[in-house]
């Protein structure tokens, strides 16, 4: 098919543009600014089905009773303890772009070898297609920001038949911040491996502009008459975020050892400083530093460790980035 294409200047700076008849979001790569024809901002939305049940919800999130990290493990009780009280589905609100990133980056990198400087110039040339999307709503307090769009059937918006967040962004804020995002994206993976950069450019052509509904599940809980709860991803069953108990136990014995092997730590570096060090001359002296700034370090990692599981050990909470894209 013949393309037919139109002339015109950004609207911005007017500087000359060339776009493909039928493109509703033009992008200057002049002034970085986005343009519109006019037809994106009756906002293309579209509704993901869900295949997560509420009885898969709820299973999920008894299997995430029990997981955890070493730093932030949940209540030891908390899978034979803990009540389901309550689930519900709700459809939060995504941008979502897709556009072809370019950028062209040249630098140099620079390295000494036997008193010799040698550099090395470097110039890349990238160019793919980028998906980003972030959250159309204010999600603070179920700690959503992002998702990894999966492959799924696509329906009909019925904002009448579903309970759905309400956009708190414009159209036109969405569209600025997915552009930049991905030229950033497309920045990176060109000047990635440059240490020197003495020119950079980057392009974007947007293809698609929407907003997508996208499926939860609320699964709330108690535990020791406290309310919780975990937010399941409806498409894929994933955990996205949440919040837990943490191990009580834990967190005091944390405190205490971490404590006490501070306290230790510190008092053997100072004896360390104020015996070791002044008897040993010369160049031992110099070397025995060494050592000391080791014992210190250990110190501050450890009291760093103890006073992380102390502090937040109470309540893990478990959130996704505020945004996301490839």
């Amino acid at each position: 098919m013949t393309q037919i294409l139109i002339n015109m200047n950004c609207p911005h700076c007017g500087g000359p543009l060339q776009i493909e008849q039928g493109d509703t979001l033009i992008f200057c790569p002049y002034c970085n600014t986005m343009s519109s024809s006019g037809s994106y901002e009756k906002e293309q939305s579209f509704q993901y089905d869900y295949f997560i049940t509420q009885e898969d919800a709820i299973e999920r999130v008894q299997e995430w009773f029990g997981e955890g990290s070493l730093l932030r493990k949940k209540a030891a009780d908390l899978e034979k303890e803990a009540r389901i009280t309550g689930t519900s589905i709700i459809f939060l609100p995504f941008w979502r772009m897709t556009a072809s990133g370019r950028a062209i980056v040249c630098g140099y990198n620079k390295e000494v070898i036997h008193n010799k400087t040698i550099v090395d110039y470097k110039k890349a040339d990238v160019s793919r297609v980028y998906d980003w999307n972030e959250i159309a709503c204010d999600a603070t307090e179920i700690g959503v920001g992002h998702i990894t769009i999966p492959d799924g059937d696509i329906l009909p918006v019925e904002d009448d038949e579903i309970p759905v967040f309400e956009t708190t962004h414009t159209t036109k804020d969405g569209v600025e911040r997915a552009a930049e995002a991905i030229r950033d994206m497309v920045y990176a993976d060109a000047s990635a491996g440059i240490s020197n950069i003495t020119y950079a450019k980057a392009f974007v052509k947007p293809k698609s502009f929407a907003k997508i509904l996208y499926p939860f599940w609320i699964v709330r809980y108690t535990y020791q008459e406290r309310g919780y709860f975990a937010v399941v991803d409806a498409v894929t069953g994933a955990v996205a975020s949440g919040r837990a108990p943490g191990d009580l136990n834990r967190q005091v014995a944390a405190g205490s050892i971490g404590a006490a092997l501070s306290g230790i730590i510190a008092g053997a570096a100072v004896f360390y400083f104020i015996d070791v060090i002044p008897n040993t001359g010369g160049f031992a002296g110099n070397a025995a530093i060494l050592p000391f700034i080791l014992i210190l370090l250990a110190g501050f990692i450890v009291g760093i460790v103890a006073y992380q599981t102390f502090r937040y050990g109470s309540e893990i909470v478990q959130t996704t980035a505020p945004a996301g894209g490839r």
